[in-house]
Order: C-alpha cells, then structure tokens, then sequence
C-alpha cells in the first residue's frame, strides 16, 4: 500500500483543499474533464480511512461513469488495500441506485 501522506504532496492547493475538507462535512467536487476529480476523489477516500480513521462502509463515492468508477475502485486498492476497498459504497449513480432499490 502507498503512504497516503506522501502523495498529498503532488495535489494542487485546491486538490489538497478537497482532500483535507472536515470529514463531518459532505462534500461535493464539480470540475471540468481532465482536471483531476478523480484523483481527488480517491485520495480523499483514502486520507478518510487512513488519517480520520472512517470505516469504510460509512462512504459512499458517486460517480458519473463506469470508467471513472472503475478508476477510483482501481486506484484505492493500491492506496488502501482490497479489502477496505470492498466495503465502499462505489459506483455511478445508476449502479448505486439499483442497488439500493434491490435491497
């Protein structure tokens, strides 16, 4: 697994911003293609779990495709190991809401 710390350092002011907003605090990312939300995203997923100490079923990350969707899963499991990727709440809105709607 990554030390989360140090790949904070490669985030921009305001990536870093998102990142370290209050865990107590919803927080929405809106930006334009290629800007990096997934990547922010992710390493707000990770630095929730790692530094803050949240369970990991407690999140829920939404996303708009099933490429990005993927992406984060991807990414978190070499950031936060497989396991704790499992109990994620993850997926596009599409998916998410099928779930919960079978449930």
């Amino acid at each position: 697994m990554a030390n989360i710390n140090e790949l904070l350092q490669e985030l921009n002011p305001a990536q870093l911003q998102a990142v370290r907003h209050p865990p107590q605090i919803p927080l929405q990312i809106l930006a334009g293609p290629g800007s990096g939300k997934t990547k922010v995203l992710t390493m707000r997923i990770a630095h929730l779990i790692t530094n803050c100490y949240l369970p990991p079923w407690s999140i829920c990350a939404v996303t708009f495709t099933n490429k990005a969707a993927n992406e984060m899963r991807e990414r978190l499991v070499k950031l936060i190991g497989k396991e704790n990727t499992a109990q994620i709440k993850m997926g596009t809105f599409h998916a998410l809401c099928c779930k919960f709607l079978r449930r």
